[in-house]
């Protein structure tokens, strides 16, 4: 057991540096020109990501090294676009826009309508290739009326990519050799306790090569299919600065309505008096005068008495 444990200690040692020396030959070449023209700068510091448990041993020679990013390699760029536009008729731009998306290749993520006042207003986001990215951001201009507001940006994770598959390549190969230290633990040694030490390294490995990989895949997505956020505003319409013709008989016909309006609630307040107020007016009245009249008369009363007393 102490054997194993010793063995296990120095090749986690072994690995770490490992790890270390293939991440930094795995980072791009920095300022390098790419076939566009343009060149972008990298930075030595290490992108984030999970912290790395310890592993079993591997040799320097046998340590993987990704190879450093070509000349004229393509950028890993995601791009996102936004879209703030004004639409004669939403509900129909809507229906444009999901078939132009859909005829690309792409999807909608979400759909999102509303009413503002008289006008209806949609929400819009979808994810097309990014090859048809810049075609698509161009159609919905050309489909808008007039266009608010219009903005894309991208994000470069060409160095995250590779440092990644550096990562990948030691993991992958810490993993044949726990597999085979494993075996050769479980023939020569038979001893529970060192094989539970050699498997809990070998799952720690392939939960981080289980995590990586889950990134990457989420990179590749992200980079083959960018995102446009777009908003339809309907277009409103403007008032006149002239009004229409006089038209009289238009006056009379609203004079006459606006009338019998005012007779109709005349009338109703009448029936409502007459039917419902006054005969509450009376139950809550007649009593309260019945009592008043019996107190007069018993004042009078009294007065009276007074009177015949002296």
């Amino acid at each position: 057991m102490r054997r194993t444990t010793l063995l296990v200690m120095v090749l986690s040692l072994l690995v770490a540096a490992s790890m270390i020396t293939s991440c930094s030959a795995g980072s791009p070449a920095p300022a390098r020109a790419v076939e566009d023209g343009s060149s972008f700068a990298v930075t030595e510091s290490e992108p984030a990501a999970p912290a790395a448990a310890p592993e079993m041993p591997l040799s320097r020679d046998s340590v993987p090294r990704a190879p450093a990013q070509a000349e004229g390699q393509e950028r890993m760029i995601i791009r996102t676009g936004e879209l703030v536009g004004r639409f004669v008729a939403v509900e129909d731009a809507v229906g444009q826009v999901e078939a132009l998306v859909t005829g690309t290749g792409g999807y909608v993520v979400s759909s999102n309508l509303w009413r503002g006042g008289e006008y209806l207003n949609a929400n819009m986001t979808v994810r097309v290739p990014a090859e048809s990215f810049d075609a698509i951001m161009a159609s919905l201009v050309q489909l808008a009326e007039k266009v608010e507001r219009t903005s894309t940006s991208g994000e470069d994770v060409t160095e995250e990519y590779f440092d990644i598959e550096a990562r990948l390549r030691a993991l992958r190969a810490t993993e044949e050799q726990l597999l085979l230290l494993l075996e050769d633990v479980r023939e020569r040694m038979q001893d529970a306790e060192d094989i539970l030490a050699v498997y809990r390294e070998l799952q720690n490995v392939q939960s981080q090569i289980e995590q990586y990989q889950g990134r990457q895949q989420y990179l590749d997505r992200m980079v083959s299919m960018s995102t446009i956020n777009v908003q339809l505003l309907a277009v409103e319409a403007e008032a006149p600065v002239i009004s229409g013709e006089w038209q009289p008989m238009s006056t009379l016909r609203s004079a006459l309505r606006a009338l019998t309006n005012t007779g109709r609630f005349i009338l109703d307040a009448l029936i409502w008096f007459i039917f419902y107020l006054a005969p509450l007016l009376a139950l809550i009245l007649i009593p309260i005068g019945l009592i008043l009249l019996a107190v007069r008369a018993l004042v009078r009363r009294r007065k009276r008495n007074t009177t015949s007393a002296d």
